[in-house]
């Protein structure tokens, strides 16, 4: 593996590895990189400090993409030759639970929350949604032919799968499962999400009348689950539809219809993003 400083973009360091390497993750602290090595069926785990190998870790058949948690604490390779995903503790820097996922996965992203990875299955053209706690396949979502690539945008709500394929990108609503298709170049593979990508600019949730005679009132918002967002009508909206309107980026907003006899009632809204 070779290392590359960002600064002068030269190769800072070389690292010898496995055979056959493949993808690569840093932890969040940036105190180690997993390497997966399709030829020789392991997982390298590099010390960035001194860089050397500190562990190899042995996985399933021809691993390919490798994910590392939120958090931290686990690595999740892909491993094409069996269809499974391993999961490495980086702890203990042992494989802690194999999941069957489709066939010849390739890619995988987990959400920011840590609660989900998402499995690009070429093989089978479908993503496995994993729970990251019970290590069980919850959804299967049907994409293009061939995907490779995954990412998640930050808030986690939006899914990208490249179909090497099909030449598009499937785009993947992570809250209601609704799907759309771009279509991109040929044989697209790889995908990455910028850092600002979609994500909340604020904490303010905007009550308005469809009717313009009763006057806009802000509401705060506060911490809900992934997806849902809680409401109050405002107190002097007696009677028609109201609309929640929702800034969530600096160019979107998107609009919720609120049944007119529902005055007191708490609302939980999907974000369609």
């Amino acid at each position: 593996m070779s290392i590359i400083n960002t600064e002068d973009r030269t190769v800072h360091a070389t690292v010898n590895v496995g055979t056959e390497p493949s993808g690569v993750a840093i932890t969040p602290n940036g105190s180690a990189a997993y390497v997966t090595n399709s030829g020789s069926n392991a997982v390298s785990i590099i010390n960035t400090d001194d860089q050397t190998v500190q562990a190899t870790v042995n996985v399933g058949s021809d691993p390919s993409g490798v994910a590392i948690a939120p958090n931290g604490a686990y690595a999740y390779v892909t491993n094409g030759g069996n269809g499974t995903m391993s999961i490495i503790s980086t702890v203990t820097q042992k494989v802690t639970a194999t999941v069957g996922v489709g066939r010849n996965p390739d890619g995988v992203a987990i959400t920011p929350n840590g609660a989900y990875a998402w499995v690009a299955n070429t093989g089978s053209s479908t993503v496995s949604v994993i729970n990251t706690a019970s290590h069980k396949v919850v959804t299967t979502v049907n994409v293009g032919a061939d995907p490779y690539g995954v990412a998640i945008t930050p808030n986690g709500f939006t899914a990208y799968v490249t179909n090497g394929g099909s030449g598009n990108v499937s785009i993947v609503n992570t809250v209601t499962g609704h799907l759309t298709t771009v279509g991109v170049g040929s044989d697209p593979v790889g995908v990455a999400i910028t850092p600002n990508g979609t994500r909340f600019m604020s904490r303010t949730v905007c009550l308005a009348p469809l009717a313009s005679s009763i006057p806009r009132t802000e509401r705060s918002m506060q911490p809900c689950p992934l997806g849902a967002i809680r409401l109050e009508r405002p107190s002097s909206a007696a009677s028609g539809n109201v609309c929640a309107l929702y800034q969530l980026t600096q160019r979107f907003v998107l609009s919720v219809a609120i049944p007119p006899d529902d005055v007191a009632a708490d609302h939980r809204v999907l974000l369609l993003v």
